[in-house]
């Protein structure tokens, strides 16, 4: 399976504002760019998540040196959370076999904290 560790990332929030002030958010998207030394990092220029109000029927695809992941906008935060407070944080997929570039999966995960890191241990 690919992966690319995240080195670095963006987050531009595009929103509409309709009649009365109203605002609609249209689209949400996470630029992350790889570690060139970790996983595929030195193949891929970039991975992008976006999150549309209506989440397209496809998961991601894979075309040139660029990943595409298409989510749901409530995982929006989620993802955003990750990004700000783990690391290392991994982005993989799977290219389908069927259809390439369409992509079969698409994740954002993390590993375990190292020893030291996150919230002190209390002894009870």
């Amino acid at each position: 399976m690919p992966f690319i560790q995240v080195k670095r990332y963006s987050v531009t929030i595009r929103n509409s504002v309709g009649a009365g002030g109203t605002v609609t958010p249209l689209l949400n998207v996470i630029r992350m760019v790889p570690d060139p030394t970790k996983g595929s990092g030195n193949a891929i220029s970039f991975a992008e998540f976006l999150y549309p109000r209506q989440a397209p029927a496809a998961v991601g695809e894979a075309p040139d040196q660029r990943v595409f992941g298409f989510f749901p906008p409530e995982e929006f935060e989620i993802h955003r959370l990750i990004l700000q407070a783990e690391s290392p944080v991994y982005v993989d997929w799977i290219v389908s076999a069927s259809n390439p570039p369409d992509l079969a999966h698409i994740a954002l995960r993390t590993d375990p904290e190292p020893i030291g890191e996150g919230p002190a241990d209390a002894d009870a």
